[in-house]
């Protein structure tokens, strides 16, 4: 993980980031495991997306790919992945 793909974001606080706005929404469990309601907005959203996800889970919003790296209790680390690849073409039959 390196500096500019990672961001730690701290409870009650939203931080920019890639273009997005991250914020983390509760702190919960998902299936006995902790996980993280995290909201993210992009540039010109109105609302933000929620996204449920635990440590190395990922979410897709608009062109970013994000992933839960680590879950504390005052903060997330979330990091990008960067921007979505593009499907690939099927082979031709």
């Amino acid at each position: 993980m390196t500096a500019d793909r990672t961001v730690r974001v701290r409870r009650g606080i939203d931080t920019p980031a890639w273009g997005l706005q991250v914020g983390i929404r509760q702190l919960r469990y998902k299936d006995g495991v902790p996980a993280v309601l995290l909201g993210v907005r992009e540039s010109g959203a109105q609302e933000p997306e929620a996204f449920l996800l635990g440590v190395g889970e990922t979410a897709q919003v608009g062109e970013h790919v994000l992933a839960v790296r680590e879950i504390a209790a005052d903060h997330v680390v979330v990091e990008s992945l960067g921007p979505r690849r593009p499907a690939e073409p099927e082979p031709p039959r």
